[in-house]
């Protein structure tokens, strides 16, 4: 449970800090892939505080060139799906990720003995990414979206997902035509959308300038998407549009990945009622990286204890399970201390119970009381981290 993830790199994506730290935490190995834009977020941070989280153990980096695109061409468009690298004009040539890596340094942190030192440190941290079927003459991704666009079911789904996410306020017509043709000189679209109308409801980064061809990018990092977490055999920490892609043509193949971001979701919304997500306590500026790092440091036994905890059990079970083994609680049935904390907490048991069964839990202990089982249990349990270095973290009220 909670082995590996990865997160992919790519254009566009809501990838952040926040995301990054919330999924060292909660996994025993994260592979991030980077690329320009992703070390655009990372320097958003000092450099003392990037090589400290990237010198731990549980975060693997690497660098994947080339970068995806969708080229069009001609009157009637035809477009491409290619993979291609870029350097600036006076190198002649395209950059190595070497290169790519000390550019956002130095633009990010200005030139400076210590800030080219900082580079070198970071550069021996990263691995190219390296694959037969991967490069900028001949990738398996491109291949493989091209297959993908001339489904004529999936094409049109995805396009109605990707509408949802990009336009929510635009309601696209129930039998709209989104079929994609292979010509052999490229794939061209015919649809009855308004591409116009859609552009001006779209939200950031696309408003007034929406087409076809994003369509077919977002479909393309969905495909992109697939192929690094098969290559890394890890679960996948993506947008929620490249899931609903992806669910569409390999909905078995994603569940354990959707699972598991669910099981931490619901983790942090009921076991920390009320209180933000690690990544909300981050991106909200009133936690720093320095005091992530310290909250990592504490959090070595947790990340043990989810990596050997049954994913037939589930996270919360098996929380409540340890907060209370051992102790007087063993002699009332695990469901009905489950419920009782639950309903003590205030949310719908329904959320994760069979409907009705909340009824039955008429003595609920207090919400402050919901972990006094914590405090007279004997050992290490998972809930002295979440009680303690965890949820003072959360809790933006509590001065660091």
């Amino acid at each position: 449970m909670f082995e590996k993830a990865v997160i992919p790199r790519g254009a566009d994506r809501d990838i952040d800090i926040g995301l990054i730290a919330e999924t060292i935490l909660f996994y025993g190995k994260t592979q991030l892939l980077l690329n320009r834009g992703v070390l655009d977020a990372l320097t958003k941070i000092p450099y003392d505080d990037l090589l400290e989280l990237s010198s731990r153990g549980s975060l693997n980096l690497s660098y994947v060139k080339p970068t995806f695109a969708v080229l069009s061409t001609g009157l009637v468009r035809a477009h491409s799906f290619v993979a291609f690298e870029h350097g600036p004009k006076e190198r002649k040539r395209t950059s190595t990720f070497q290169e790519e890596i000390s550019d956002a340094f130095l633009k990010a942190y200005a030139d400076s003995r210590l800030t080219r030192k900082a580079i070198t440190k970071f550069i021996d941290r990263v691995e190219l990414f390296r694959h037969p079927g991967f490069s900028s003459k001949e990738n398996l991704v491109c291949e493989l979206t091209g297959g993908d666009v001339i489904d004529p079911y999936f094409v049109k789904e995805a396009a109605a997902a990707i509408l949802r996410s990009v336009a929510p306020a635009y309601r696209s017509p129930v039998n709209f035509r989104f079929e994609v043709i292979d010509t052999g000189n490229g794939y061209v679209v015919s649809s009855d959308l308004d591409f116009q109308a859609i552009s001006k409801l779209c939200l950031p980064p696309f408003t007034n300038d929406f087409t076809s061809a994003h369509v077919l990018g977002f479909i393309q990092d969905a495909r992109a998407d697939t192929f690094f977490a098969a290559h890394y055999m890890a679960e996948l920490v993506t947008t929620s549009v490249s899931s609903e892609i992806i669910r569409l043509k390999h909905y078995d193949w994603l569940r354990r990945g959707d699972a598991s971001r669910k099981e931490i979701n619901l983790f942090t919304e009921i076991i920390c009622n009320k209180l933000p997500s690690i990544r909300e306590a981050i991106m909200s500026g009133n936690r720093s990286i320095v005091d992530y790092i310290k909250l990592l440091d504490r959090a070595e036994k947790f990340k043990k204890w989810i990596q050997v905890t049954n994913p037939d059990q589930g996270l919360i079970n098996a929380y409540i399970r340890e907060a209370t083994s051992g102790s007087w609680a063993d002699k009332i049935s695990t469901k009905a201390i489950r419920i009782a904390v639950l309903q003590a907490i205030g949310l719908g048991i329904e959320a994760i119970m069979p409907i009705g069964m909340a009824t039955t839990a008429s003595a609920a202990v207090s919400a402050g009381d919901t972990f006094l089982l914590d405090r007279i249990a004997k050992g290490w349990r998972p809930a002295h981290f979440i009680n303690g270095p965890y949820k003072k973290f959360v809790d933006l009220n509590t001065v660091k």
